[in-house]
Parts: structure tokens; sequence; C-alpha cells
């Protein structure tokens, strides 16, 4: 529903020559969105008011896109009442029945907690993979996590390596430091937002069925 997102530029990507066209019987000007020499996505917006009115991502990009429909005053806005999520076929479409303002409500509820880590949504973003590289671990780590379980949340990190380490579920038999101690061997080529390395959150489990 964040529809500005999909059109916005993100990190090093630029706009590229608007041409004219025509899209579903409107008339239209697109570009095509680049992050260095890779191809982002293709945006198209209405002539008259540039309103979005489809984006496509490039294929190396996830493809797929979004196409919006019947767009209506809100505020000093335009919001489309019809969104749709597409890959090859449509996969989701959204139908906005009513828009009203809300107040301002309590401002405690917006408050961010301390410490928080902030993350960019991003609407096809590549996942982080593991590499085939590793930091050794000693042979008593190993010998400590043999035959036990844990699930551990953390952050990929645009480096590729674990931050934020937590552990979420465990047999208890092993620390939380000789269970880091082994997830921080790992390496990862991270997430990538339009050709651009980002933070992801991660889950993993070790161990059990």
């Amino acid at each position: 529903m964040e529809f500005p997102e999909h059109i916005r530029l993100l990190g090093n990507e630029h706009a590229g020559v608007v041409r004219e066209s025509e899209l579903n019987g409107i008339r239209v000007h697109c570009f095509d969105v680049k992050a260095g020499h890779l191809e982002v996505k293709r945006v198209c917006l209405q002539r008259d008011s540039d309103i979005p009115v489809r984006v496509d991502y490039h294929g190396l990009n996830g493809g797929g896109g979004f196409q919006y429909e019947d767009s209506i005053p809100f505020g000093k806005h335009e919001y489309p009442r019809v969104i749709q999520d597409f890959d090859k076929n449509p996969i989701l479409e959204f139908r906005v029945e009513e828009l009203t303002m809300m107040g301002a409500g309590e401002p405690e509820a917006f408050l961010v907690p301390p410490g928080a880590r902030s993350y960019r949504w991003c609407p096809h973003q590549t996942q982080a993979e593991p590499l085939g590289k590793t930091v050794p671990i000693s042979p008593e780590i190993a010998s400590k996590i043999r035959g036990e379980r844990a699930l551990i949340y953390g952050v990929i990190g645009s480096d590729g390596q674990w931050h934020d380490l937590a552990v979420v579920e465990s047999s208890g038999r092993v620390s939380e430091s000789t269970w880091f101690s082994f997830v921080r061997n790992q390496r990862f080529r991270p997430a990538q937002c339009g050709g651009i390395p980002i933070d992801t959150e991660r889950l993993t489990k070790f161990g059990g069925e």
C-alpha cells in the first residue's frame, strides 16, 4: 500500500530519458531507472498529472511490478483505489473502499524505542545468500553444539556479516556466547535493493527436526 515507495529513487538510482506512450488507453510518459549500469525498473506516470500508472521491475531485480487505477483526491494528493501486484500474472489486488483522515493520536505511540534499528522497505529485494568461505571455529565449540538445537535471530548486514544476534529458543545446554561464536563464522552475499546492499533480519534454526 506504500505506493510512493514504488516510484521513489533509492541510493544511487537515476532516471533515464522520458518517453511518451499509451497504456490501457491512457497517455503516459515512462522512464527507465538504473543503479549504475544495472537496470532496476520502468516507471510510467499519467502525462497530464504525473499520477503513477505502472511500475515494471527488471528481471534481474525480481521482475513483476505494480499497476494503479482509479485515482481519487485525498487531502492534497491523489490515491489509487486499485493497486495490482503482479508477476507474470496478477498476484494480489488491493481495492480501497474508503479513505478518512485520522486524528493525531497519542504522541507516545510514535516514539522510536531506544536502540531500535530502522529498515527501508524494498518491494523487490534480492535475498542474502551464504558464501562458501567461513571463519574457522574451534573443535571445542563444534563439540558443544553437536546434537543441540537453537533458533537464533540476527541481522545480516550490508557487510555480509551477522549483527544483533539473539537466541529466541534453545535446548538450554549451550550458552548464548557459544551459539554466537558459531553463527558468526558464516559469511553472506548481502541482500540488495536496486543493486544497493541492505541490512535484513533473519531467523536461523539449528538442530531439531
